[in-house]
């Protein structure tokens, strides 16, 4: 045709602002916005009482100051509900010090059919890991599981293609579950 220019693709115009991120983003500034504690209170005690729950209060203020968790894992796990649907966080004990992470949702694993009315009994956990972090959290002074961990190799989850990116670290694919007891 003539007066049409060659040699130019149809290129389909792109949003200048992204209004779901924006959304996001004013969602997690309003719900991160306060920072309530749980307060330990007793109930008819004594002054020792009293004190005890004073100072389990005080306990758990300083451990959210120590982790951060209203400054940085609590506004990642509100963007993942924002983002995924549904945020987790693990609280988990590492010898005599508590310990908090944020946890991925494409992590976490139910089975359909225990969950289909909303009470599921078991939960699985699905990560890689380095072969030495996960020697350290699991196996510091058991040599039997260090030896498995060691011989240990990754498993490649459906969906998970191999994309030519090689790795330098020596990672293994650890799956930790949780079974709720029958009563």
């Amino acid at each position: 045709h003539p007066g049409m220019r060659s040699g130019y693709d149809y290129v389909p115009a792109q949003m200048p602002h992204n209004i779901v991120r924006q959304c996001t983003n004013a969602m997690v500034a309003r719900v991160c916005k306060n920072r309530p504690l749980p307060i330990v209170q007793s109930t008819a005690g004594d002054w020792a009482d009293y004190k005890r729950a004073r100072k389990a209060s005080q306990f758990m203020q300083g451990e959210e100051y120590r982790q951060r968790f209203f400054a940085k894992i609590r506004p990642q796990v509100v963007r993942d509900c924002g983002v995924f649907g549904a945020g987790f966080v693990c609280v988990r004990r590492e010898g005599k010090s508590i310990h908090t992470e944020r946890v991925l949702p494409t992590e976490i694993l139910v089975d359909e059919w225990d969950a289909q009315h909303g009470d599921p009994r078991n939960i699985y956990r699905v990560r890689d890991m380095d072969r030495g972090v996960a020697i350290r959290r699991f196996a510091k002074d058991n040599e039997e599981l260090r030896n498995k961990i060691l011989d240990a190799s990754r498993i490649v989850t459906p969906g998970e293609e191999d994309n030519g990116m090689s790795s330098t670290v020596d990672r293994i694919t650890v799956v930790e579950a949780w079974h709720l007891c029958d009563d």
